[in-house]
């Protein structure tokens, strides 16, 4: 494959480069001598590969397959129209999921093929997120649109309800899908039905984002933006714990003050991680003990925006998209050996 589509570059693998992060495996790059952001990221069930998806504001979209076991580029792929902004991978591996701007919406297969080309009917599709069963794909911008995975007719229409979003996640047990809406609320349906259950407490002047569950279902994790009442309409960035029951929020577990972008679970459960968003410094990767909330080990990993973070099935590697216009593998498993 041309070196003009792709390029690879392995830690240590340039010459007069600075000595590389801690435990960094290896920087990933759509294109060869040209910054591209990569803004996400996905591992498929087995493990064995990571779909990045990311491109220019204004396109083209661009989708990279990456095989973990050699560290190499599989293959990849320009068919979006604008830049990439969401990737799922389905539980049997195989489908692929990706939202962008405009509303577009495609489904893959793990060759690279188009499958189904979908209205996202929204501005910009800020989450693709299949069932743990497979037999929904949930995607949303404005709204959510929620379709059936077999013909992929819309079950949830977004027309009707056009304030649900722009982040959207399914819980473990398939039960619940929740929404964070800047007005303030979390939103709850239940699944099939469809039909909102019930609010959390609203906040004055506060927004959710980017809700994500525990993989034991019993922990929730928000962004939360709330704007102070100045001259200059500055904000103040926090990330939210809950325990969290069917559609009740419970006790919060802790708080993490921060404007922070990428978040996820380790298989197990036990730790969080976030990545930092700072536009004066270099960024972080933070990983919090979730039954002590306190931080336990933290390393610079990216000169920009950290987007996403996703962790590996077996919990060993950490792949990070950040505004550096890279993806990162890191050794997950050697990070916190160091707590």
């Amino acid at each position: 494959m041309s070196g003009s589509v792709l390029w690879l570059v392995l830690a240590g693998g340039v010459m007069h480069a600075p000595p590389p992060a801690p435990a960094l495996l290896h920087e990933v790059r759509f294109v060869a001598n040209k910054d591209i952001p990569l803004s996400c990221a996905a591992f498929f069930p087995d493990g064995k590969t990571v779909v990045f998806g990311g491109g220019d504001f204004m396109g083209p979209g661009r989708l990279l397959f990456w095989d973990v076991a050699t560290g190499k580029a599989l293959h990849a792929h320009a068919k979006h129209t604008f830049a990439i902004t969401s990737v799922a991978v389905s539980p049997d591996g195989k489908r692929v999921a990706t939202g962008s701007g405009h509303g577009e919406v495609k489904v893959w297969d793990p060759r690279g093929q188009v499958l189904e080309a979908l209205n996202g009917l929204a501005e910009n599709t800020d989450t693709v997120a299949f069932s743990p069963d497979g037999k929904w794909l949930a995607h949303t911008g404005e709204s959510l649109v929620v379709r059936d995975t077999t013909t992929f007719e819309r079950v949830r229409d977004a027309t009707k309800d056009k304030i649900f979003g722009p982040y959207a996640a399914f819980s473990p047990d398939g039960k619940w899908v929740v929404g964070g809406l800047p007005s303030g609320d979390l939103r709850f349906l239940g699944v099939p039905g469809w039909k909102e259950t019930t609010y959390a407490t609203k906040v004055p002047d506060q927004g959710y984002y980017q809700p994500r569950y525990s993989p034991d279902g019993k922990s929730l994790i928000v962004h939360t933006m709330i704007r102070k009442k100045d001259k200059d309409n500055t904000y103040v960035y926090t990330v939210e714990v809950w325990s969290v029951s069917g559609n009740e929020l419970g006790k919060k577990r802790f708080e993490v003050s921060g404007n922070h972008g990428g978040t996820a679970f380790t298989p197990d459960g036990k730790y969080v991680l976030l990545g930092e968003m700072d536009l004066t410094r270099k960024n972080r990767v933070r990983v919090w003990d979730l039954g002590a909330g306190r931080e336990v080990v933290s390393w610079v990993a990216s000169a920009g925006c950290i987007r996403d973070l996703v962790v590996s099935p077996d919990g060993n590697l950490l792949v990070s998209c950040a505004d550096d216009c890279m993806g990162k593998v890191w050794d997950l498993k050697k990070l916190l050996g160091k707590k």
